[in-house]
């Protein structure tokens, strides 16, 4: 045989001592990466590269390997005499070490494809790859390839009436359907590459179409009741996947009726079948019991970077679990516990999530609910504008003023208290809307606000007062 000489690929990655870096390396090679093709004929060999440097110890097993094929345990090359085209899509390569802490056997799994294409100058099948007919009526197909083809193959289930002579597909079927059947051809040099024919045989006139409710609810022990409604005047009927108990079909009428014995989602195959053939499958799904719905709220509104309040997952009928969808997950920030059943976590990105969930209860699934969760921007830092104060006399007593200007966003977003204190150590707040207090707000030029709050008349005293506002961010 010649002999091809195929250059190694290097692997993503390769674990070592770190259980973080196996964690990695294992969704990192979860994908199946091809090995360099074979050709009937043609001595294989390939080695398989780490890209870093592995313990003197590893050892390489492999899973999946075509017939006549096998890895070198100590050095990772793979030998083969490949023998028969096709495509090998499930091969597993381990390289096995011991921990160096605890002589623990570590293994790391790697996934591979391969292919092996038919040997050259084997025969191709040129013949067309779709044929079709009619039941009752005389149906023929002749395969041909090129390369002084010698014989033909052909596997899989042919039409019922159907059969393969030689180069000849022949016969008067009696079962429509679509038949995949594959094909190739030998000559003195092997087999060529397969090929698949597709034969679809159409009913001899019309069959039944199946109309009746896809969907059936009852209860355990109580009376189900159901009827197929097909076109084109069925003269049986059938159902596989009934639920147990004493349910049953009446194959000439088409009704199912009987006491369902456990709860459960039961999917039921229907088909109804004519002088013409058998309909399609039609699915009617019966659901025994009741199936959990979600009932806590389906809006949440939170802040961004603001820790939000705990959100209880609760739903109808004794839920067991709930299933995120993975294609609409939580806000970045937040988690969802199975076992308490709670969101809880600070947001971290601004934006409107739908959050599909499904909660399961012993019944089965329950419907898919949608949680829309409005995650708010932070509010702006607050820039506060320096304050001065003012004190006019009246009569006996004094008249104290606070000035300060704002934004209007600041005035918005923030909560201003003014406050007072004798000591500098405690101080007693008052806000801006306290009724003692007389505030104005007036517009400025520049879109800003002016804010002048006066206070109580203060008579005169030989205690000190120490006067200071501050802002808080409102909740």
């Amino acid at each position: 045989m010649n002999k091809a000489t195929t250059t190694s690929p290097t692997l993503l990655r390769f674990a070592l001592f770190i259980t973080v870096s196996i964690s990695l390396c294992a969704a990192a090679l979860a994908q199946r990466l091809a090995l360099p093709d074979a050709q009937v004929g043609v001595d294989y060999e390939f080695k398989i590269t780490p890209s870093i440097e592995v313990p003197s110890d590893t050892k390489y097993t492999a899973d999946g390997l075509p017939p006549q094929f096998a890895i070198s345990e100590s050095e990772g090359t793979i030998i083969g005499d490949p023998v028969a085209a096709g495509e090998w899509d499930d091969i597993t390569i381990t390289l096995s070490y011991s921990d160096p802490e605890s002589d623990d056997i570590i293994d790391n799994n790697f996934y591979f494809t391969l292919t092996i294409t038919a040997a050259s100058g084997t025969p191709n099948i040129t013949s067309a790859t779709l044929d079709s007919g009619t039941v009752g009526q005389a149906f023929s197909y002749t395969i041909t390839a090129d390369n002084d083809p010698q014989s033909y193959n052909a596997t899989g289930e042919l039409p019922a009436g159907v059969t393969v002579s030689g180069d000849t597909i022949s016969g008067t079927p009696t079962d429509s359907g679509t038949f995949p059947i594959v094909l190739s051809s030998n000559n003195s040099l092997g087999t060529g590459p397969e090929t698949t024919l597709t034969i679809t045989i159409d009913p001899a006139g019309p069959v039944p179409v199946i109309s009746s409710a896809a969907t059936l609810s009852g209860e355990v022990n109580e009376q189900l009741s159901y009827q197929i409604v097909a076109s084109e005047t069925p003269t049986s009927y059938s159902a596989s996947g009934l639920p147990p108990g004493d349910v049953d079909i009446n194959t000439e009428t088409g009704f199912i009726s009987g006491s369902p014995s456990s709860e459960g989602i039961y999917i039921v195959q229907l088909k109804a079948t004519n002088a013409n053939g058998t309909s399609e499958a039609f699915e009617l799904t019966i659901t025994v019991g009741d199936v959990p719905q979600i009932s806590s709220s389906l809006s949440i509104n939170l802040t961004e970077y603001h820790i939000m309040d705990d959100y209880q997952l609760s739903a109808s009928n004794n839920p067991t679990t709930f299933t995120f969808d993975a294609e609409y997950p939580l806000p970045a920030g937040l988690s969802y516990n199975s076992t308490t059943r709670k969101i809880t976590g600070i947001p971290t990105e601004a934006g409107t999530f739908d959050v599909r969930v499904t909660p399961t209860n012993g019944v089965g699934d329950g419907v898919e609910s949608t949680i829309v969760i409005t995650v708010a921007e932070k509010p702006a830092a607050i820039q506060p504008r320096p304050a001065t104060y003012s004190v006019v006399r009246s009569g006996s007593a004094f008249e104290l003023y606070l000035e300060f200007d704002q934004s209007v966003g600041d005035l918005d977003a923030y909560n201003w208290k003014i406050e007072t204190s004798t000591d500098l150590d405690t101080w007693t707040p008052l806000d801006l809307d306290d009724s003692s207090l007389t505030v104005t707000i007036t517009d400025n030029e520049d879109n800003s606000k002016s804010v002048k709050v006066q206070y109580p008349n203060i008579q005169p005293t030989d205690t000190m007062i120490f006067i200071r506002y501050r802002v808080e961010t409102k909740e």
